[in-house]
């Protein structure tokens, strides 16, 4: 199996173990915002480009899924002093604090889910992949 093939794998379980082991609804986000939280996690900025490609959608779909976390004070927009024509997103400390609430959130779901066979076969799986592709 090579790298590519293996991540495509992967990441759907991923994905869907990352997603089912958040709070959804008690977020008032979508699926694709929660993506560009964690995206965006780690204090890196990403232009639309970079971030319409990491969710696997246009430039339009991930500006409209951006907008209402500007709104709420979840990202920021900025522009390179470089290009002026580039928008970039980041995190803000808002944000920040968001996904580090989340994070501990998913560490304790992911600790009760692990009782579900299924789902810990699959997060060993991932696992296993993850260190595969990596050359560990």
């Amino acid at each position: 199996m090579n790298d590519v093939s293996a991540l495509f794998e992967i990441f759907p379980i991923c994905q869907k173990f990352l997603l089912n082991t958040i709070d959804i609804p008690s977020m008032d986000l979508t699926k694709t915002q929660i993506l560009i939280l964690f995206a965006l996690s780690g204090g890196r900025s990403l232009n639309m480009s970079q971030l319409s490609s990491y969710l696997a959608s246009s430039k339009e779909q991930a500006t409209r899924a951006v907008s209402p976390l500007v709104k709420d004070e979840y990202v920021t927009r900025f522009r390179s002093d470089e290009n002026r024509k580039m928008v970039y997103v980041k995190l803000t400390e808002k944000g920040n604090q968001l996904i580090l609430q989340e994070k501990d959130s998913f560490l304790c779901n992911v600790l009760l889910l692990l009782g579900d066979d299924q789902l810990f076969l699959g997060f060993l799986h991932c696992g296993e992949q993850f260190l595969f592709v990596g050359g560990f």
